[in-house]
């Protein structure tokens, strides 16, 4: 029984150490564990030794081995509560890890499904966003203002844009899948083959095309310049597969670059034989001059460039001051504009128009234009000019004659007779005012002075000159007669109208005078007792004749007419005297002394020889005078 205690104990302490170990596996390795069982499974084989040690000595059993059996029993009891206790917590982890397990294995689901929406809606939104990029591409690819076309291996057309469509005429119905449109853009066989050889070579990949400008003929038979950018186009595999070319018409540059060039050519011509001198200055040196500029000075032009522009001018003072005064001006981005003397190369002086402009009016050292031109000519006709316009104002002023100056609209100038004339102190009052503002509304014929008015100017002014009788009117309201004369003439650049006006109330009162003391005279003349005769000495004839003449002669006024004094005379007078030769002695006396009373025989076609005492009287003086006679018939005792 000795032995057996022994080994039931170590029996024991091994099946502990295989629950320990069993633990081990459950806990899945742990240290503590590990070392329990190595301590139990080394302890049983203690125990095996013990207990043969025993059956081979004999020896009683120990009271100890008792103990120490009921304490391997109560160890081995403690581990299979506790193996069990183990073995619930495993089934409890293995559940909630199996839980944990699931809800992780839904957790991924989840996020598996989540991610594959997720996937599925960024595959959708890629391919949404592929569609919009593919649809913007051909949008902008079809919107775009320059040419794009896209070529496979055998130069057919693949895509062709609306810009190629609009600026060849030809739509991509007609050239998609063809290559014979490049005939019809190229109708020029030799030009054709040099443009295929070169896209030939774009297609093989030797090289890539900027700025290559062809001429084409379009669809309506337009000639258009395209600058062409083309490169090759590769597949996924690295060949090439056709080629991509981007064109933009140039046609309206380079007109306009030819433009340019005219333009340039035209202005350079207009600079060098400009009537103008023309010089660019910086800091007051001359940089670039025109060669009437450097004749003006007298110099070569080669010369005068580079030099100061101090040769301008005649000395230092006026040089001085000239360059002050331009630069305070042209500092405030204004022209300086003078004249003044200017001296050659020769020492001339003549008379210059200067104008100076700075290209950066900040700085206007740093460069200025000037343009000088001679206005020796101009100088000299404006001072004949002035001198001309003071000898008007001297005889517009001075003349005894009322003159205005008038355009349609009215009055712009007069002179001091016409102030005087119409009763205005000053000139302001007259200025602006219409004729027919100086006018009564209507004339004395009737006719609206106003209209009358417009119309005389507008004959003046279109056949130069007009002369009428017309009715004016004075600031106090009195009407004058005047005689107007209307001349036009060019004043600058507008036609005006010259006005004389000239009173004529004394005139008109004279004639009145006149023909009233003629109306007297002709009573007289008419009434008179003696035979009254006028003899014009010029033509010798009688010009008239009142009653009494013609009763004396017995003739009418129309044989008078025709008859010389001769006729009315015999050959000879009493005394033997020629009656011509003695009349015009006594005509001579008669003119040389004013008057002359003589004796003399008249006869006539109608009544035979008579006295008369004779009268003549010389009332006109002159050369040939008119001579007043009178005849008093002396009847016989």
């Amino acid at each position: 029984m000795g032995p057996s205690v022994v080994f039931l104990s170590a029996g024991l302490q091994l099946l502990a150490a295989a629950l320990a170990y069993r633990c081990i596996r459950s806990i899945r390795f742990h240290w503590g564990w590990v070392l329990l069982f190595v301590a139990l499974l080394l302890q049983g084989l203690r125990r095996i030794l013990v207990g043969i040690e025993l059956s081979l000595s004999g020896e009683p059993l120990p009271s100890t081995e008792w103990i120490t059996l009921f304490i391997s029993g109560l160890f081995f009891a403690g581990l299979i509560g506790l193996s069990r206790l183990l073995a619930d917590h495993r089934r409890e982890a293995a559940c909630l890890a199996a839980e944990v397990a699931r809800a992780q294995a839904e957790r991924e689901r989840d996020t598996l499904r989540d991610q594959h929406q997720l996937a599925f809606q960024e595959h959708q939104e890629f391919l949404r966003h592929s569609s919009e990029l593919s649809r913007l591409l051909e949008t902008v690819i079809d919107t775009a203002d320059v040419w794009i076309n896209t070529l496979d291996l055998e130069a057919s057309v693949v895509l062709w844009n609306r810009a190629a469509e609009s600026i060849s005429g030809y739509g991509r119905e007609e050239v998609q899948g063809c290559s014979d449109v490049w005939e019809k853009l190229y109708p020029e066989p030799a030009y054709r083959a040099e443009i295929a050889q070169k896209v030939a070579v774009i297609l093989k990949g030797q090289e890539t095309v900027r700025d290559f400008e062809t001429t084409i003929r379009t669809k309506t038979g337009e000639n258009r310049i395209i600058s062409w950018s083309s490169k090759n186009l590769s597949n996924e595999h690295g060949d090439i597969s056709g080629s991509l070319a981007i064109g933009r018409d140039v046609t309206e540059l380079r007109k306009t670059e030819a433009e340019y060039k005219r333009v340039h050519t035209l202005q350079n011509l207009i600079l060098e034989h400009n009537v103008l001198g023309i010089a660019f200055v910086q800091d007051r040196k001359i940089v670039w001059a025109n060669p009437r500029a450097a004749a003006m000075r007298g110099m070569p032009l080669d010369e005068f460039i580079g030099a100061p522009s101090r040769i301008i001018y005649p000395d230092e003072a006026i040089y001085e001051e000239m360059g002050q005064k331009a630069y305070q001006i042209m500092v405030q981005g204004g022209v300086f504009d003078t004249r003044l003397q200017m001296k050659r190369g020769s020492g001339q002086y003549f008379w210059c128009r200067l104008v100076g402009m700075a290209v950066y009016p900040s700085n206007p050292h740093a460069g200025s234009i000037w343009l000088a031109e001679d206005i020796s000519k101009q100088v000299a006709a404006e001072t004949a000019l002035a001198e001309s316009e003071a000898r008007f104002r001297g005889a517009f002023e001075g003349t005894q004659d009322a003159i205005l100056l008038l355009t349609m609209d009215g009055i712009f100038d007069c002179n001091q007779r016409a102030l005087d004339l119409f009763g205005f102190s000053h000139k302001s009052e007259m200025l602006r005012l219409h004729p027919a503002d100086l006018s009564p509304v209507r004339q004395p014929d009737g006719e609206d002075s106003r209209g009358s008015a417009v119309k005389h100017i507008q004959q003046a002014l279109r056949e130069g000159s007009v002369q009428f009788g017309w009715q004016h009117r004075r600031q106090n309201g009195e009407l004058f007669p005047a005689d107007i004369l209307l001349s036009s003439f060019k004043m600058g650049r507008r036609k005006v109208i010259q006005a004389c006006v000239r009173d004529i109330s004394g005139r008109l009162a004279a004639e009145e005078a006149a023909r009233a003391s003629e109306t007297r005279f002709r009573m007289l003349f008419d009434r008179y007792a003696d035979a009254v005769l006028l003899l014009e000495t010029r033509t010798n004839e009688f010009v008239d004749c009142n009653q009494a003449a013609l009763d004396m002669l017995h003739c009418s006024q129309e044989e008078l007419k025709q008859f010389s004094p001769v006729d009315f005379s015999p050959p000879f007078q009493p005394d033997g005297s020629s009656s011509r030769e003695k009349g015009l002695e006594m005509l001579s006396i008669a003119i040389k002394n004013g008057s002359h009373r003589f004796h003399w025989v008249h006869r006539s076609p109608h009544r035979s020889d008579f006295t008369v005492d004779v009268l003549l009287t010389a009332i006109q003086s002159g050369p040939s005078p008119l001579v007043f006679a009178t005849w008093r018939e002396i009847l016989p005792d």
